[in-house]
């Protein structure tokens, strides 16, 4: 999550690029003013999905960073061990969560989460999110979820 750290919104797509220059770059976002990148994080394959907002005068404008964990969900213990590593990492990095929502159960399967952690980060909001089977998640829920946006 160190790229945090070099993120500065409303930055252009070529500043981007060249923060995640020494990733794989994804193929075109099929609905999104977006781009993206493969990674290995954790010691599990990742997604980061950069996403833009059209400026003024037309220039695009980085707004929202998710970053998604495993090519294909695995069993839920895995996703638990990998998310607590992430969950301590984060905690170390910007203290206590400034909000935590656990109960989900009465969301639609396409909403419901096992657990959500949000921080304020200057100007920023940090989410962290898991979403485990046992809990109903959908089956396109990647398991773990980090959110970074402006």
């Amino acid at each position: 999550m160190d790229f945090i750290k070099e993120i500065r919104w409303g930055i252009g797509k070529d500043e981007v690029q060249d923060i995640f220059r020494d990733k794989q770059p994804m193929g075109p976002h099929p609905t999104q003013n977006a781009i993206g990148f493969f990674d290995s994080s954790y010691g599990v394959a990742s997604g980061i999905v950069c996403y833009f907002n059209r400026g003024l005068f037309g220039r695009d404008k980085l707004a929202r960073v998710v970053v998604t964990f495993f090519e294909e969900p695995p069993e839920d213990e895995i996703i638990k061990k990998t998310y607590t590593q992430i969950k301590s990492d984060l905690i170390a990095q910007y203290g206590k969560p400034t909000h935590e929502v656990e109960d989900f159960n009465d969301d639609p399967p396409e909403f419901r989460l096992s657990e959500l952690l949000v921080w304020v980060v200057g100007d920023s909001i940090l989410t962290l999110s898991l979403g485990l089977k046992r809990d109903g998640v959908s089956e396109d829920n990647s398991g773990i979820s980090i959110g970074y946006g402006d």
